[in-house]
């Protein structure tokens, strides 16, 4: 009986004894070796690498496929300093890692690590970790710096306040719309000011100007503006606004009351044959009293005839007019008439013609030479008169390219050119362009385009229509896009005044209301980054 009960004592000792044995023979350390880098493969300085092991708990030959596991202890962290290359023994096992660079933490930038299985001597190893955390010295894939001029504004990259008036800053991450938590310097920089600003601070400039604030972490930055008038807002010279069809009376005061309220300060009008040139006066006046500018569109819709040119147009490098040409210079310029002899002493500017490069209100340059010219003969005392020319981005192209069209009014058309021959200068005193982005971001967009066109003339550039789609989804895209446009368009100096397309949803779904029939009807997100940025009421 004692023999036996020696034996048993005897092997229970044994058994723990070679599994310490056998699992110091077994327990090869794997080596994990690399640099901590950002997706941009810059080595990151003070980035702390964090490893939980997982071990195998077996008696010797039972660990193979589906062994028990047991965490380890951990986490053990490693410090890794500027352009060091760490080489960190483990031990077998399967380890999952966690980054922590300036404070945030990166749970899911690289897990289970197979450094072992639980197999006997099958440690495998060496191990380069490249953990795909940020940017180089940020932990941000972008920043937005943002300005609002109060708590129930939405926040913009750029807003009009008054003197006397605060803004609030922030700073978001990677398109979030979430706050930035760490690891970002924001300044508020104007007349008289130059200071620190934390996330949400409210500001209060000292005079009136322009005020940037600039947000940086690392390698990204952004910045945002905010303009003080030294006068209480107004009608904003550099902002207009297309809003829509007109011809009913009954839309007219709630029309202005929008213009009023958005604090633009230019309304494009079409002027509609079906109404006389009365009513067209009595519309005029409406927008006049509020001191908001009238640019008046005569177009197709002007003159009964047809409503694209059915010519042949021309080639060479001195395009005489078509027979259709006549038409244009004689019978449209005489239906348009009682309408500019009615409103030329209250209308600032003309646009003459709709889209004339478009494939629905086509002219051929030579034509389109021929009705500027004839217009500015007959009216020459009606202020600035100007061709539309209409661009859409599509990838890397444009349909309706309008610096193409526009080589060829100026340079190839016979009555261009005898204009410029007999005063120097081209027939008209600005361009009214209507870039459409196509799916193009504005700060590419609106530059290329503006410098296409710059480099075939020279006059002052018009946004008269420019415009996002904004239904379901996409309304805080157009929100953010109709603040982008505004900035890059008339802060980059490549319009003088933009007016945005449109008002209302009676092109389905670019209205700043999402309304056609209602003139009171809903208003998106655009409709309060406009009224912001035009400094409304």
């Amino acid at each position: 009986m004692c023999r036996r009960i020696f034996r048993t004592l005897f092997i229970f000792w044994l058994i723990p004894v070679l599994c310490i044995l056998l699992s110091a023979l077994d327990g090869r350390a794997a080596v994990i070796t690399g640099y901590v880098r950002d997706r941009g493969g810059n080595p990151l300085n003070g980035a702390i690498v964090e490893y939980w092991r997982q071990e195998c708990r077996c008696f010797p030959g039972q660990c193979g496929t589906g062994a028990p596991l047991i965490d380890y202890t951990g986490p053990t962290p490693y410090g890794h300093l500027s352009g060091q290359f760490y080489t960190i023994n483990v031990p077998p096992g399967t380890f999952n890692v966690k980054v922590t660079y300036q404070g945030v933490p990166y749970n899911d930038a690289l897990v289970n690590i197979p450094v072992t299985t639980c197999d006997n001597n099958q440690v495998r190893g060496p191990y380069t970790i490249t953990l795909p955390i940020g940017g180089s010295a940020c932990p941000y894939q972008s920043l937005q710096a943002r300005v609002q001029a109060s708590e129930s504004d939405p926040w913009s990259p750029a807003i009009t306040i008054a003197l006397g008036q605060s803004a609030r800053v922030a700073t978001f991450r990677d398109g979030s719309g979430q706050l930035t938590e760490c690891c970002v310097t924001m300044g508020f920089s104007g007349p008289g000011l130059d200071s620190s600003v934390s996330n949400l601070q409210t500001v209060t400039p000292p005079q009136g100007g322009t005020y940037i604030l600039r947000s940086t972490c690392g390698d990204r930055s952004d910045s945002a503006t905010v303009n003080v008038a030294d006068a209480p807002p107004g009608p904003n010279p550099g902002f207009g606004l297309n809003p829509n069809n007109l011809i009913d009376p009954n839309r007219l005061a709630p029309v202005v009351n929008h213009f009023v309220n958005l604090g633009a300060g230019w309304v494009r009008l079409e002027i509609i044959r079906s109404q006389p040139p009365s009513y067209w006066s009595g519309v005029v006046d409406q927008f006049v009293n509020q001191g908001i500018n009238v640019l008046a569109l005569l177009s197709n819709q002007t003159w009964p005839g047809e409503a694209r040119d059915p010519s042949s147009c021309g080639s060479g490098e001195r395009r005489p007019p078509t027979a259709f040409g006549n038409r244009l210079a004689t019978q449209f310029l005489n239906a348009a008439d009682p309408y500019v002899q009615a409103l030329k002493d209250r209308v600032s500017a003309w646009e003459l013609w709709n889209e004339g490069n478009d494939s629905t209100t086509w002219l051929c340059p030579e034509n389109y030479a021929f009705l500027l010219v004839e217009a500015r003969l007959r009216w020459p005392d009606i202020g600035s008169i100007g061709p539309s020319l209409l661009s859409v981005g599509l990838g890397g192209s444009f349909v309706g390219d309008a610096a193409t069209y526009l080589d060829n009014l100026k340079n190839r058309t016979e009555k261009a050119l005898f204009w410029q021959e007999s005063y120097g200068d081209v027939p008209w005193d600005f361009l009214l362009h209507h870039p459409y982005p196509g799916g193009q971001i504005p700060e590419n967009f609106i530059p290329t385009q503006g410098s296409r066109l710059y480099a075939v003339q020279s006059k002052p550039i018009w946004f008269t229509e420019i415009g996002w789609f904004g239904a379901g989804s996409e309304e805080p895209v157009q929100a953010d896009m109709l603040a982008r446009a505004y900035n890059v368009a008339l802060g980059g100096g490549w319009a003088e005044v933009m007016f945005w397309f449109s008002l209302y949803d009676c092109v389905p779904s670019y209205g700043l209301i999402a309304d056609c029939g209602n003139p009171n009807g809903r208003q998106r997100q655009a409709y309060g980054i406009y009224r912001s940025l035009a400094g409304g009421g």
